[in-house]
């Protein structure tokens, strides 16, 4: 009988580590889970302020190399295929050019759901407003090609009449 007792203390206790291995396996799952969104979170959070960092960097780079070399900025335009006329009218394109790139990162973060519904009813206004500008509709031929395709799709199914006029 106590060897009996014994055995069965020793089966419980087989079954009790079993438990608690499993019970390990379970956490390490939940954890790993965890750790893989918050992985792909971070990721996410990294792509977006590297497009920030980047459309900042070219836009403030624009500004302090042509605001005021008026030589350079035609160089620019026209090394481009952009229309090049006067230094007043030059930049007014470049400001087109900063917030076509200001416009395509808006977008970009809205379609991977950084901005709420109502932030972007009021930046698709002022899209509308600078699309309907001469300066931006003489540029957007050109521009186009240097723009996400995605992007570049949402201008030209939406404001197609706009770039037009």
């Amino acid at each position: 009988m106590v060897e009996g007792f014994i055995l069965n203390i020793a089966d419980w206790i087989q079954t009790l580590s079993l438990l608690l291995v499993a019970g390990a396996l379970i956490a390490s799952i939940f954890q790993t889970r965890a750790v893989a969104y918050q992985a792909r979170q971070a990721t996410k959070a990294l792509q977006a302020t590297t497009h920030q960092s980047f459309v900042h960097n070219q836009n403030g780079s624009r500004e302090a190399f042509f605001l005021d070399r008026p030589e350079l900025l035609s160089w620019h335009l026209s090394s481009r295929g952009y229309p090049d006329t006067n230094a007043t009218e030059n930049l007014r394109r470049l400001y087109a050019l900063n917030k076509l790139d200001i416009h395509e990162y808006n977008y970009l973060s809205f379609s991977a759901g950084h901005f709420r519904d109502d932030i972007w009813a009021g930046w698709k206004n002022v899209m509308q407003e600078d699309l309907g500008q001469p300066e931006f509709r003489e540029m957007w031929p050109v521009a186009r090609r240097l723009y996400a395709p995605s992007f570049v799709n949402f201008i030209e199914e939406n404001y197609r009449t706009t770039l037009e006029k």
